[in-house]
């Protein structure tokens, strides 16, 4: 089970990489959605490791999320909107604008970053 500094260590190494994607430039919305979602559920899997829980799929770090509700409760729609918009990209090969990424999408996964570096 991986420790919170290995989840730490993840959740920056996918941000390096969807920020080096430039989102203004690069043709790979879809990837840079998908890794800002992988960012937030290793900024999750942090905190949850601080609880020696390492929750192994989307349902359960959901419900592990809604247990700690106390600490966890605001990022919850933030995280399940990432979640959702992931899908949109890996799944229904939905094409994101930048306008989304830039206004919506960024603003979530900081909103949950900042949210968790508190908790830890």
């Amino acid at each position: 089970m991986p420790d919170k500094e290995q989840h730490i260590d993840q959740a920056n190494h996918n941000y390096q990489f969807w920020n080096r994607l430039n989102s203004e430039t690069t043709p790979y919305l879809d990837w840079v959605v998908s890794a800002i979602f992988y960012e937030a559920v290793h900024w999750v899997e942090a905190f949850l490791a601080t609880k020696e829980i390492n929750s192994g799929t989307h349902a359960k770090r959901r419900s592990a999320v809604q247990s700690y509700s106390a600490e966890l409760g605001s990022i919850l729609t933030d995280f399940d909107n990432l979640k959702y918009e992931s899908e949109n990209a890996r799944y229904r090969c939905y094409k994101h604008a930048l306008s989304d990424v830039q206004n919506d999408i960024i603003p979530r996964l900081i909103n949950i970053r900042e949210h968790i570096k508190t908790k830890l």
